[in-house]
């Protein structure tokens, strides 16, 4: 795990250690402990935005099912956004460069977006798709309390899962399992 902290904002991160990619319990429990402290360290009186990343990665060290013989990653295979191009192609190349963002409540200041960026990734990666699930609560002014963050992150985590099960195809959740 790791954390920045600064005055006007706390992010924690949870980085996978091996064949452990945590999971969002295990997020939230940090958030429990550490949240708290921070505010009263920085004398903060509500919070105005909450957000949470998921970052999967697709390559040959740990999705091998979605590179082809010739090495380029089968793109398709995994996100339903790719699986459907309409006309006639032998494959999608790169870049696979894609951003799309979703209004998930008109009623709750709720967004997601979706990432998809090819290149260099971090050991033991080294190259393959990175696939960012980004979803973030936004008010107009600080009046989110402790256990309307929790609340919120909790939110989030739910539009997450959703977005998941519509966005990956059903080989590539497999792949990731367990969620």
């Amino acid at each position: 795990m790791s954390m920045r902290i600064l005055p006007n904002q706390l992010t924690l991160n949870l980085h996978r250690e091996g064949d452990n990619p945590h999971d969002f319990r295990e997020l939230l429990a940090q958030l429990k402990e550490w949240l708290p402290q921070w505010l009263a360290h920085f004398s903060v009186k509500g919070c105005m935005a909450v957000s949470l990343d998921y970052i999967n990665v697709i390559s040959a060290f740990n999705t091998p099912q979605f590179i082809n013989p010739n090495g380029s990653i089968n793109v398709g295979q995994a996100l339903v956004v790719f699986a459907g191009v309409p006309n006639p192609h032998f494959g999608i190349i790169q870049p696979y460069d894609c951003q799309m963002g979703l209004m998930i409540d008109p009623d709750r200041p709720a967004v997601f977006a979706l990432r998809v960026n090819a290149g260099l990734l971090p050991p033991p990666f080294k190259s393959g798709i990175r696939i960012d699930f980004h979803t973030e609560v936004n008010k107009n002014k600080p009046t989110l309390d402790v256990a309307q963050v929790f609340a919120e992150a909790e939110f989030l985590h739910t539009i997450i899962i959703e977005q998941f099960e519509a966005l990956f195809t059903s080989t590539a959740k497999k792949s990731f399992e367990p969620v």
